[in-house]
């Protein structure tokens, strides 16, 4: 169990080498392309809400706050 107060909100984010502008662009076309779309909610589903194949169950709701959104931005949250 996490208790205590959030130190941050934090965007959904992934890793990349450093400089490598083309392949962030393909990032971010992917992505946006996913939340604009809706395309991301099936994955989501897959992968936060649903079992395992080995029988583990995150069951984390998508909120508000994460919800896919019309306007995607590589910005960190305010």
């Amino acid at each position: 169990m996490v208790t205590g107060t959030p130190q941050s909100r934090e965007a959904y984010g992934c890793s990349m080498r450093k400089d490598d502008r083309p392949f962030k662009a393909l990032v971010d076309r992917t992505i946006a392309s996913l939340e604009t779309s809706g395309g991301i909610l099936p994955i989501y589903e897959k992968w936060l809400q649903s079992p395992s194949a080995q029988g583990a169950h995150l069951d984390f709701p998508l909120s508000d706050e994460i919800r896919p959104c019309q306007s995607p931005n590589d910005k960190a949250l305010d």
